[in-house]
């Protein structure tokens, strides 16, 4: 019942792509260790996989109010990853001040279409996710070529000030 074992042992499971049975340990792991900020980043994780945003959202947000600088969870990833599963039908772009990004699936179609690198964001402990982004001033151009490519796209903004957040800063689809 050990929670640092269960969470190894998940990442195991899922380097085999048993995403349920790697859920299983994560939700075990943080039944038994709810206030480690590890155990709610991996449930967080592997929810995603699973595209159970709205539950990602919680235990990554809980994550946050554990410990506010875990290096191991990015709120604007988790921010993204929660507006996408409100648009699954497009890619989702987060918008930042000085570059758009867009993660895993999204990153990798828009990789493809707009012809740019493919690039890696780390997560911690060694993980890291597909990572496509471009310049902010830039975006409208590439946002035209997904257009003629037949692709849907979902903006996404801050809402809020990120000095005033407590926990993850508020994003919205703010344009599709």
């Amino acid at each position: 019942n050990n929670p640092t074992a269960r969470i190894r042992y998940g990442w195991q499971l899922l380097r085999q792509k048993n995403v349920e049975g790697t859920y299983e340990q994560m939700r075990v792991a943080q039944e038994n260790d709810p206030l480690s900020p590890v155990s709610n980043s991996a449930l967080c994780s592997v929810l995603i996989i699973k595209r159970n945003y709205p539950e990602a959202l919680r235990y990554c947000e809980k994550t946050v109010e554990l410990q506010a600088t875990a290096p191991f969870v990015k709120i604007q990833l988790s921010s993204a990853y929660f507006l996408n599963g409100k648009n699954d039908e497009a890619i989702s772009i987060l918008k930042s001040e000085l570059n758009s990004e867009r993660y895993k699936d999204d990153a990798k179609a828009a990789a493809e279409i707009l012809n740019i690198t493919l690039t890696r964001k780390h997560i911690g402990q060694g993980r890291t996710l597909p990572l496509a982004g471009i310049p902010y001033h830039a975006l409208d151009g590439y946002l035209a070529k997904l257009v003629r490519a037949g692709r849907r796209v979902a903006i996404c903004d801050q809402t809020q000030d990120a000095k005033e957040a407590k926990g993850l800063v508020e994003r919205e689809v703010v344009r599709v």
